[in-house]
């Protein structure tokens, strides 16, 4: 209850992980706060193979974003990791339509181009809707283009109920 009533989340374009520089079509964010800069220059110094940012969700099950297709045994493997610290993982649908899932509870990382590319799909204006960057994974592919990204998004709060989809 008391995480309920004072979780926090900031805008979009000051979170760390979705305010990466970035230029694409006609948009460009080019106001990433320190903290990040201090990232994307570690990015651009080191070249990563492997990116993995922190994230969490807040309830709900547990469910990860990749960058490439894997083969079957990483993802039981996933699944076999959060079976084991009796964290559910989440069997309902990935945050947006255009996100491709793997295997559940696995789905293609994606990036601000992919949202972008989303809203001007549905007839949307994407600068109308979009105020933020890029995240980490979607700026270190610009860098290093075999980059490996892994996101898990795992909850703070759930109730082993969400495994069950009868």
């Amino acid at each position: 209850k008391k995480y309920a009533y004072n979780v926090y989340r900031s805008k979009s374009y000051l979170q760390t992980d979705w305010s990466f520089p970035v230029e694409y079509k006609d948009y460009r964010f080019c106001n990433s706060p320190p903290n990040v800069l201090a990232l994307k220059n570690l990015i651009e110094k080191i070249k990563p193979d492997l990116v993995y940012p922190l994230h969490n969700a807040k309830s709900g099950g547990a469910y990860f974003f990749i960058t490439r297709p894997m083969p079957k045994g990483y993802y039981e493997e996933l699944v076999g990791l959060c079976d084991s610290l009796s964290i559910p993982v989440d069997l309902g649908e990935p945050e947006a339509q255009f996100i491709k899932e793997l295997k559940k509870p696995v789905y293609l990382q994606f990036s601000l181009e992919d949202y972008y590319d989303y809203f001007e799909s549905m007839g949307k204006n994407p600068l109308d809707v979009i105020n933020y960057g890029t995240n980490s994974i979607g700026f270190a592919k610009k860098i290093n283009l075999n980059v490996f990204g892994l996101v898990g998004e795992i909850p703070y709060i759930y109730e082993s109920k969400i495994a069950d989809n009868t």
